[in-house]
């Protein structure tokens, strides 16, 4: 079966955020991480955050998510 919308749209590990709750407080989004962070201040499972904080790749050109494109993806649905 397909994924429902919600489960990219609203899903911490399919942005890079990693394990953890999504939270909507009014308009504004917080991450709780179900992990502590480490050395570069991004959990283990973790590949960005919402600030735009990012881990390396290990690829040329490869990236993770922009905030705006975050905040575009869970503002995607009501």
């Amino acid at each position: 079966p397909a994924r429902s919308c919600e489960d990219c749209h609203r899903s911490s590990t399919a942005m890079g955020l990693g394990r953890g709750e999504l939270i909507r407080d009014g308009g504004q989004w917080t991450f709780e991480a179900a992990k502590n962070p480490l050395q570069d201040g991004l959990p283990a499972d973790a590949f960005v955050d919402l600030d735009g904080r990012s881990g390396r790749t290990t690829r040329a050109g490869a990236r993770g998510l922009s905030p705006e494109e975050i905040q575009r993806m869970l503002n995607a649905l009501p």
